[in-house]
């Protein structure tokens, strides 16, 4: 604990997440996100997803193919492109049938890239498990639910 290596690497702990709130902020998103949403649910998650800020800095796209296009092209890091019946496709997934929510799209993968999922499967969620609350109620109660 005395050894300057590690109150430089406490220093480095501190300052890292302060760093990167800044650099988040505005245009200057450490994640660029294209985003595309086919559905009324969808477009609320993708709004809460932009409106939060931070690191993730999200365009909308018009259609599937131009949030591909953005990510190949090397203006955006990624492509979230939610189905086109996303409570559907969570409906299936809390069923156990695997329907695919959000697809997405990456030139590579790095740390930056995993907490962006990260944030989006968070977004994700709240519907997830209400999906699944009410799959689990409906099992528990029979058919007549």
């Amino acid at each position: 604990m005395k050894s300057p290596a590690f109150a430089a690497v406490l220093l480095l702990a501190v300052l890292l997440p302060l760093g990167l709130a800044a650099a988040g902020g505005g245009e200057n998103g450490a994640v660029s996100v294209a985003l595309w949403a086919g559905d009324e649910l969808s477009r609320e998650i993708a709004g809460g997803l932009a409106a939060e800020g931070g690191a993730l800095r999200c365009t909308f796209c018009a259609d599937p193919e131009a949030a591909r296009a953005l990510v190949a092209s090397g203006q955006a890091d990624a492509a979230w492109i939610f189905a086109p019946d996303t409570a559907g496709a969570l409906a299936r997934h809390a069923a156990g049938r695997g329907a695919a929510a959000v697809t997405v799209v990456e030139r590579e993968d790095n740390v930056f890239l995993m907490l962006a999922r990260e944030k989006l499967y968070a977004a994700l969620y709240p519907a997830l498990s209400r999906e699944a609350y009410l799959r689990f109620l409906a099992d528990a109660a029979g058919e007549g639910f």
